[in-house]
C-alpha cells in the first residue's frame, strides 16, 4: 500500500482492492492506509476465493470507461509507475 499512496494519481482516480480472504483480513489494512493516500480506496470482499475470481470481481466492479491494473498484496511498484502507465 505504501508505494501506491506515493504515486502521483491523476484527478479522479481511485483505488479498488478485492480481497479474496473470507475473513476480510485487509479492511484494516486498506482503511489505515486511506489516510496516507491522496485518492480514495474502496475496498470490496471476493464473493469466493481464488486468483482469478478476485481478478474477475474487481473487472466486474470497475467503470466500464477504467484503465484497469492489477497488483498483488506482495508487490512494491516504482514511485513512477501510475505517471508512465498515464502516459503510456
Amino acid at each position: 500500500m505504501r508505494t501506491l499512496a506515493l504515486q502521483a494519481w491523476p484527478p479522479g482516480s481511485h483505488i479498488l482492492i478485492v480481497d479474496n480472504d473470507q475473513a476480510g483480513s485487509a479492511a484494516a489494512v486498506v482503511q489505515a492506509a486511506q489516510a496516507h493516500c491522496s485518492v480514495p480506496i474502496e475496498w470490496r470482499l471476493a464473493p469466493e476465493g481464488g486468483f482469478s475470481t478476485v481478478r474477475n470481481a474487481a473487472l466486474d466492479l470497475a467503470p466500464v470507461e477504467a484503465a484497469v491494473c492489477f497488483v498483488d498484496d506482495d508487490a512494491a511498484v516504482p514511485q513512477t509507475w501510475v505517471k508512465t502507465m498515464v502516459e503510456t
